[in-house]
Parts: C-alpha cells; structure tokens; sequence
C-alpha cells in the first residue's frame, strides 16, 4: 500500500487509466509527488488497450509501474483492476495536500483523495474509490470498493456504502443509512432511509428511486 501525502516511495512511472477525472488525478499526483516519479501518464482504457502500440510501448519502457483508477464508471473499474494486477502494476493512493484525512482513518489501495475533501475519524474507504473535490465523508463510514463520491456530496456519520457505489455531486446521505451494491444516487439528492442494490435514487424522478 503506497501513499502519498509529501513523501512517496520512489517509482519510475504512474499510469492514470481514465479522462476527465484522471486529469484531475493526474495534476493532484504531479503537485504531490511528480518528482517521485520519472513520468506520470494518462491513458483512457479500452478492452484492447493492451495491444495499443502506444500503451505498450509506454509500457515496455518502465520497469516499475504504479497506476490509479481515475474514472468514475463503476462497472469498469473491476476491468481496469484486473487488467492492471495482471500486467504486474502496483496501486498507488492519492491524497491531496488539502484533503483532511484524520489520523484514525483507513484508505485502501487505489484511491484518489481530491483538493478539499474530508474524511473523518474511523472512517474506512475500500480499495479503488474516489473522493471527490469539496466532498465530506463522516465519521465511522465504510466506504466499499469502487465507489465514487463526487463533488460536494455530503455522508454523514456512520454511513454503509457497498461496493461500486456512486453518490452524485452536492448529495446528502443523512446518519446511519446503508447503500446497497452498485446503486446511484443522483445529484443533489438528500437520502434519508436505506437504499436497495441497483437503486437509482433521484429528487427528480416521480417515486424517488428505481432499477439501475
């Protein structure tokens, strides 16, 4: 498990899979440890990215790899994991310098902890999720794998996410409610009473929720 906050182990390359948030992840990795690094990389994936000339060639050119996951399509995360881990890479952790993590805290491999995010006391985040800018996550919360909190979402204490959850930006899940597997809730959303697996939960459907 790496992190890194001002000091990082020494790597030769980072690989940034993803687009738009792997932009962000990749400029937080670059203020945070670039010089750790000889390259930091993006790449969007595709199922035959491995046989791209370019991502090869990359590739073939750096004997030690880490890589992070900077997308927030759930259902694609799993794909780049396994791809990643058998292709010999490390995940590596990112954490912002203006993120507040507190010391009891615990964050899996994988994750990007973005500009102004909090994380609270006892506070678990599972392996590849993303937390994202301005967003809070309370205290005692369990954070699954692959989850995605994004701008400005708010969790309160004690909070269950299962795993590849994604919380929409400017959300808020109200103390103690669990999120079942691989539900969504929209944006700007106030959640108050559990949600079901495969749930989409929205403020602007009539009835609130349905299958995803």
């Amino acid at each position: 498990m790496v992190y890194m906050y001002e000091v990082v182990r020494m790597t030769q390359a980072l690989i940034v899979f993803g687009n738009q948030t792997a932009d962000e992840i990749v400029s937080a990795a670059e203020e945070v440890g670039g010089d750790q690094f000889d390259v930091i990389r993006k790449f969007v994936f595709h199922e035959k990215i491995g046989s791209d000339p370019e991502f090869y060639n990359f590739v073939q050119s750096h004997s030690n790899l880490s890589y992070i996951i900077g997308m927030a399509d759930v259902r694609m995360k799993p794909r780049v994991q396994a791809f990643a881990d058998e292709s010999n890479m490390t995940p590596v952790s990112i954490i912002h310098p203006t993120a507040h993590v507190a010391p009891s805290a615990t964050i899996g491999d994988g994750v990007f902890v973005a500009p102004q995010a909090v994380i609270s006391v006892n506070a678990a985040v599972e392996d590849h999720s993303i937390i994202h800018i301005h967003s809070s996550v309370g205290h005692d919360c369990k954070i699954g794998k692959f989850c995605a909190v994004l701008p400005g979402a708010r969790i309160s204490g004690n909070v269950t996410l299962g795993k590849s959850v994604i919380v929409g930006s400017g959300a808020f899940i109200f103390q103690s409610v669990t999120i079942g597997y691989r539900a969504q809730v929209d944006a700007l959303t106030y959640v108050r009473y559990d949600v079901a697996e495969k749930q989409l939960v929205s403020c602007r459907t009539r009835g609130g929720s349905h299958k995803t």
